[in-house]
């Protein structure tokens, strides 16, 4: 078995901001779908198990290199072989999947049909093992320093930026014919490395089925980031399960005793009994 890569930014890489900063283009189309910064906004419900210690906010990430290209191969061999047996199984023949049928266009037409499926199907499945294989990333919030780093990965460079240099684009794609209904999140920096064509942007891994869901994910992230703000309510079980249960964060790093966040800060009683208690890193 293949071993997954991993390229993890650390602490001291979300210390330095990226020298020589210029404004970077957005995605097509991002202003319309942009989602606004509301620290004080309504957060999700109920606690939330992700990697956050309180000062770090992190998010795991595939790297990038063939993801996308294997979903676009794979729709396509979807659409172009059911399309094809679906109909081949209306007309009754089933000359397109068969080639010795006794129609008299069986063998042109199933050669056309299973040279294009095929070839498609063959060039998902490969995309898809090379985006597992090629390893995972992090994507780190940094609440003391008030910055975002984009870790460096396959084809990227590290990118720090401040927290108000990234933007979050809200993406819903409904296509009822094909039944296909979906939401995606797309983080990207407004600015960039003098001299790069792009700016770094990444699919954040988050979930939910309408864009309010998504805007509650966005609204915990904003206030977990405003230092005069509390941490949010669906983050203090986690973020007391790193300080006072593991007493490490979530770079496995020991957290001295005076650096520690209490219950007390935290808004939680002394004999609060973590859901987290046996979290482990």
């Amino acid at each position: 078995m293949k071993k997954v890569r991993c390229y993890f930014s650390t602490d001291e890489d979300c210390r330095a901001i990226a020298p020589d900063l210029v404004p970077a283009k957005r995605p097509w189309r991002f202003a319309k779908h942009k989602a606004p910064k509301t620290p004080h906004g309504p957060v999700p419900i109920g606690n939330i198990s992700m990697a956050c210690d309180g000062r770090v906010l992190s998010y795991e990430l595939g790297t990038r290199g063939y993801s996308g290209f294997d979903t676009a191969f794979l729709y396509m061999a979807a659409v172009i072989g059911g399309g094809g047996a679906f109909l081949d199984f209306l007309a009754g023949e089933l000359y397109l999947l068969n080639p010795w049928s006794d129609h008299p266009d069986a063998l042109e037409s199933s050669m056309v049909y299973w040279g294009i499926t095929l070839p498609l199907l063959f060039l998902g499945l490969f995309c898809r093992y090379k985006a597992k294989s090629e390893g995972i990333e992090n994507l780190v919030f940094h609440r003391d320093y008030g910055t975002v780093t984009f870790a460096e990965s396959p084809g990227f460079k590290k990118l720090t930026v401040p927290f108000e240099a990234v933007e979050l684009g809200v993406y819903h794609v409904n296509y009822a014919s094909l039944g296909v209904h979906s939401w995606s999140a797309i983080l990207c920096s407004t600015l960039k490395p003098k001299g790069k064509r792009f700016a770094r942007d990444v699919m954040l891994p988050i979930s939910g089925y309408s864009q309010q869901d998504f805007q509650e994910q966005w609204n915990m992230i904003c206030c977990f980031m405003d230092k005069s703000r509390p941490y949010p309510k669906c983050l203090r079980a986690i973020i007391d399960g790193y300080n006072n249960h593991l007493c490490k964060d979530i770079w496995e790093t020991p957290i001295p005793p005076e650096c520690r966040i209490t219950r007390k800060q935290l808004g939680l009683p002394e004999n609060y009994d973590s859901p987290f208690s046996h979290y482990e890193v």
